[in-house]
């Protein structure tokens, strides 16, 4: 699960997925309150969750706030996917059970390469 607020990194980010033959299955969320409601609507819970820390509503660390009360949500594996560096951010989300931090690169061949990675390292620690 992705989420993330804007249009054109959700795309970006699926593009890369394709390209990258990654084989996994995507779900998207605009901001914290939908991916909640997606994740309390499902059946299945997603492996992991890749979260954008700005983002207008909830944004991804008032989500991991949240996802760390819910018993049978709690553990699933999140990483901040996000463009933010701010130290503040990166203590927050660690202080709320984040399992991973990663800057998201601009440049679109690192892009890719961090994508590629990050799922290839969760797919392995994941079985």
């Amino acid at each position: 699960m992705l989420l993330e607020d804007v249009l054109l990194e959700q795309l970006r980010f699926q593009r890369t997925v394709e390209i990258l033959d990654l084989k996994i299955d995507l779900t998207f969320a605009s901001n914290g309150k939908e991916g909640m409601l997606l994740l309390k609507n499902e059946k299945t819970v997603p492996d992991l969750i890749l979260i954008d820390i700005n983002m207008p509503g909830q944004n991804g660390i008032e989500f991991l706030k949240e996802l760390k009360t819910i018993t049978h949500l709690k553990n699933i594996r999140t990483v901040a996917f996000t463009t933010s560096n701010d130290p503040q951010d990166i203590d927050m989300c660690y202080e709320n059970g984040i399992s991973g931090f990663i800057h998201k690169p601009m440049s679109p061949d690192l892009y890719k390469e961090t994508v590629k990675l990050l799922i290839t390292y969760w797919k392995l620690n994941i079985q």
